[in-house]
């Protein structure tokens, strides 16, 4: 399913807060820019912000992904600054009651769905 449907994009990047998805980037042959490692906790630096505010603008990236259990705040100051918008992402690390009874393959269909739309997929 995410073989066929990331096949013919666009773009070969998305930019999300942490580094949750670099296994699917490696996998289905995209780049993931993070604002910071694997940890979500980590402290964003100012240059590391400026970096991915540059390349935001500059690739016309629309999206900007956070995880949906941490805060979006640096991803939406960042589209704030860029005119993206921002959506999250499910890395099924942590899911809500509502989030388990959809099951894994709904949840990773949404999340495909997501990167489809941000990297502009036919």
């Amino acid at each position: 399913m995410y073989t066929k449907k990331l096949e013919h994009c666009e773009r070969r990047e998305i930019v999300l807060n942490h580094n949750a998805f670099g296994y699917l980037g490696n996998e289905y042959k995209f780049t993931s820019h993070t604002l910071t490692g694997l940890s979500p906790e980590e402290q964003v630096s100012a240059k590391k912000m400026k970096e991915i505010t540059d390349l935001v603008k500059k690739e016309g990236i629309k999206i900007i992904f956070f995880e949906s259990f941490v805060s979006d705040k640096i991803s939406r100051t960042i589209a704030k600054e860029t005119g993206a918008k921002v959506d999250s992402l499910q890395p099924l690390s942590n899911v809500t009651k509502e989030e388990a009874s959809k099951g894994y393959i709904a949840l990773m269909q949404e999340n495909l769905e997501k990167l489809t739309l941000a990297m502009e997929c036919k």
